[in-house]
């Protein structure tokens, strides 16, 4: 396995154990673990998305550009601080987003990566109105249902596509 996708497994994990602790820092070290993460599949899905079309690069813009401005909508008033670093994480997975989505849409063997963003976005998303919207942990289990089931897909995609070349 590539050494970027290696390394988001170990920064997920970091964020992960980060987003135990409470606290403004806490949460923050956590973002930005997953934030680097999240960097690192975006540099591993880069290659595979040069060759995707114009149009198979546009569409899928449409549905993270309005997941991000519901999200947003509804969180910022409640952010106080956090607004400057949850709209720098909430734009860096859009991007990750819009870039599954258009390999999906080129190659439709390209389907564990787009599912498995598609679950890390839910699952970022339910984080985020749990910590933020809600007074309770109102999502519960399956912040970590959909969470470790991206994470699975997401390295289902690297390891098939390693075992292809």
């Amino acid at each position: 396995m590539k050494v970027r996708v290696v390394g988001a497994l170990v920064l997920s994990f970091l964020g992960d154990v980060l987003l135990m602790g409470s606290g403004t820092l806490f949460f923050l070290g956590g973002l930005g673990s997953f934030l680097g993460a999240h960097l690192c599949y975006i540099r591993e899905i880069w290659p595979d998305w040069k060759p995707v079309t114009i149009q198979q690069k546009i569409l899928p813009i449409l549905p993270y550009s309005i997941y991000a401005a519901v999200v947003l909508w509804v969180l910022f008033p409640v952010l106080d601080a956090l607004k400057i670093p949850v709209l720098m994480y909430t734009g860096v997975l859009s991007v990750n987003g819009v870039l599954s989505l258009g390999l999906v849409l080129n190659r439709k063997s390209a389907w564990p990566i787009g599912v498995g963003v598609g679950l890390f976005v839910l699952s970022d998303t339910m984080i985020a109105f749990n910590s933020f919207y809600f007074d309770s942990e109102f999502f519960g289990g399956w912040v970590m249902a959909t969470y470790l089931s991206a994470q699975a897909l997401i390295i289902s995609y690297f390891i098939g596509i390693k075992s292809i070349q």
